[in-house]
């Protein structure tokens, strides 16, 4: 966790003050943040020795994902990931569609050699540009959630089919007692990904929509997303907090 609090930071503090990438900086911040905590989940998980001693076959059970990992939590973060991606295409497409988009060729001489990436004809009459955090960004932030989900998904089948000790029962129970405790990491880390990812591109949408083309349609939207991102910070404070108390380190009573 603390890996990946200084990569966002380094990432913040990197693009934070150049123009133009603030906000792309902001937008991976969270993202970035359950990334790096899934990866060092499962390079923890690849370090881990192999038994050397042969295993009874008795003491051997087939591991599971879902053992790990409730039916409760599996819907959960498919909602969050379904939920998100709506969210993304949903949102662009609406902001698209607010009013009719003015080529860039037609404006460069009344906005200058390089005209806003968005400029449209509002009901008004009058060419407007657009508050908006760029299609540009899109990519970048659904390939770091594609990334961090990919490597949750190893990290889970590592920590379900890793050997297991067999040769002390004290130690099969330790080892049981980590992989819940990995997997339970890796859950929160992919709430932390999801919730951050949502509430940045919520509220880059709330002000996009609400200062764009004014009209009670606009405002509306931009309203909805406020409040959208509102419960999405809220999600991701509850995820941060038990992330924070799924990586602390845990004492075990002898």
């Amino acid at each position: 966790m603390a890996v990946g609090f200084a990569v966002a930071t380094l990432l913040f503090l990197t693009n934070a003050f150049q123009t133009g990438a603030g906000k792309t900086a902001f937008l991976l911040i969270g993202p970035l943040l359950g990334a790096c905590v899934v990866a060092a989940i499962l390079i923890s998980e690849l370090l881990i020795a192999t038994p050397t001693g042969s295993l009874r076959s008795a003491r051997l059970k087939q591991r599971r994902i879902r053992d790990y990992v409730s039916r409760t939590q599996t819907l959960l973060l498919t909602a969050l990931t379904i939920g998100f991606l709506l969210l993304m295409v949903g949102t662009t497409a609406a902001f698209l569609n607010i009013a009719p988009r003015i080529p860039s060729d037609e404006v460069r001489g009344d906005w200058g050699p390089t005209p806003p990436e968005f400029v449209f004809l509002c009901p008004s009459g009058l060419p407007e540009d657009a508050d908006f955090w760029g299609i540009t960004n899109i990519p970048w932030i659904l390939s770091v959630a594609a990334v961090g989900l990919g490597l949750s998904l190893f990290a889970l089948r590592r920590i379900a089919t890793r050997p297991p000790y067999d040769s002390d029962p004290t130690l099969q129970d330790a080892d049981e007692r980590q992989r819940e405790s990995s997997a339970g990491a890796v859950v929160q880390a992919c709430g932390v990904l999801l919730t951050s990812s949502s509430a940045a591109c919520a509220y880059f949408m709330s002000n996009a929509f609400s200062f764009t083309c004014q009209s009670s349609h606009t405002l509306i939207l931009g309203n909805v997303m406020q409040v959208f991102s509102y419960m999405s910070t809220a999600a991701l404070i509850y995820f941060l907090i038990t992330l924070a108390r799924a990586c602390s380190p845990r004492v075990v009573a002898q």
